[in-house]
């Protein structure tokens, strides 16, 4: 008897563990999709900016952030929705990285393009 009650003690605390990582590996997901929503918004005012400005490096930038663009992937659960981009396809090779790296590449593209548009701003 002892031992049955050891054994669902266990069972549940295990059940519960499972549950509350995946609630937190969510979340991080979540997390990193509000910040790919945020880059995917950066790049079209960037891009917009670009199209209109005469700064000298104009094409080196359209590049870069063209190339930033097509580094995006998919966040696992959620869909990659790029405007006028429908039929093009972004289904790169699968990239395994854990719940915090997918993150982490999120925060660090944004801010990489934040710093671009800073750039942009003092050169003008």
């Amino acid at each position: 008897m002892r031992n049955k009650v050891i054994f669902l003690v266990f069972t549940f605390m295990t059940l519960c563990s499972c549950k509350s990582g995946n609630q937190g590996g969510q979340q991080l997901l979540e997390s990193a999709y509000i910040k790919q929503k945020e880059a995917i918004e950066i790049i079209g005012d960037l891009e917009a900016i670009l199209e209109q400005s005469v700064y000298e490096k104009k094409d080196s930038l359209i590049k870069v952030v063209h190339d930033l663009e097509e580094g995006l992937f998919p966040i696992p659960g959620y869909k990659l929705d790029l405007l006028g981009h429908e039929g093009h396809n972004h289904g790169h090779t699968r990239i395994e990285l854990s719940f915090e790296e997918i993150l982490s590449v999120q925060q660090e593209l944004v801010k990489q393009l934040h710093e671009i548009q800073n750039n942009l701003k003092i050169s003008q």
